[in-house]
Order: C-alpha cells, then structure tokens, then sequence
C-alpha cells in the first residue's frame, strides 16, 4: 500500500494510524535523547498497544538492537505465541531488510511507517537500504504497507539527530 493508498483507507483508519504512528516517532525523539539513533516501533493488537521500543544498538553496543525487532520480540513474549499473526507494526521510519525479513517469519500483517526509506538515506547514505515492499515481495509475503506516514515528523528527528542532513540531497 503506499502513500496515496493510505488515503483511501476509511477515515478512523487513517486516524488510528496517525495517533500511532505520532508515538512511535515520539519514542524515536526519546531514542536519540538517551543517545541512541532516533528509531522507536510499536506492535498493536486489536486497537491495543502490546509492546513497544526504542532503538537500543548504540546502549547495548549490538547493532542487531533495532526498535522494530525490539518490539516484535517484546510483543510474542506478552502475548507468549510465535505469530503476530493480525499484528500492525509501527516503526518511526521504513524498517531495513533484518527488520522487515522478521516481520515475515513473525507473520505480522501489516505495517505503517513514518520516514520513508527514501528520505532517511539523506541521513545515512552511507549505508545500504533495501526497501521494505523489496523485501517482502522477495520473500514472497503479504504484509500490507502503509507509509510515509506523518513523514515530516519522523524526518526532523533525523535532522535534529544528524545534523550534516542537506535537504538538497
């Protein structure tokens, strides 16, 4: 599903949406005041928050400690099952391939993101970024995907975070 989709979606969808992807990129405005970098994730379930992070790579010193992935573990522990089966994912910015192939393997149904990937290379150009739609239809799964989302708030955390950001790039 891309921007233009999120649109179409009924109007208390796309506010729902909104509320929570506001709280995920405020957890991502948190992340990066504790000094990691400024990503936060959010899973719901039937309209209820059941877990949620921050990215934790730099605090743990293991760059696997991704807020998404943070989340979908937290998640299947409260909830104690293996799928996420009906799950919406949260994340403040496109989840990168690790996160995006887990959400597979935990069967979550739907994701909504803020800072398109796109964008955030601006951030990072450095580093690799495949897509999230890429990766799913690589791995031949079904997730819908709604995003950017609130994009202009999920961008000005990175560039407060990253502050080289050109918004010429």
């Amino acid at each position: 599903m891309t921007h233009d989709a999120v649109q179409h979606r009924p109007r208390a969808q796309r506010d729902r949406d909104a509320q929570y992807i506001t709280k995920a990129i405020e957890l991502s405005r948190r992340s990066a005041m504790n000094g990691d970098h400024p990503f936060g994730a959010l899973v719901v379930v039937n309209g209820e928050i059941v877990a949620h992070s921050q990215n934790q790579s730099e605090r743990t010193r293991d760059n696997a400690q991704h807020a998404e992935l943070a989340a979908m573990l937290s998640a299947a522990k409260t909830l104690a099952v293996q799928s996420l089966d009906g799950a919406t994912l949260y994340s403040s910015t496109e989840p990168c391939a690790m996160c995006a192939a887990l959400m597979h393997w935990y069967d979550v149904k739907r994701l909504v993101y803020g800072c398109s990937g796109k964008a955030f290379r601006a951030f990072r150009s450095n580093k690799a970024f495949i897509p999230c739609r890429t990766v799913f239809a690589g791995m031949g799964t079904r997730i819908e995907v709604a995003g950017p989302l609130c994009e202009k708030d999920a961008v000005a955390v990175h560039a407060e975070y990253w502050p080289e950001y050109d918004e010429e790039s």
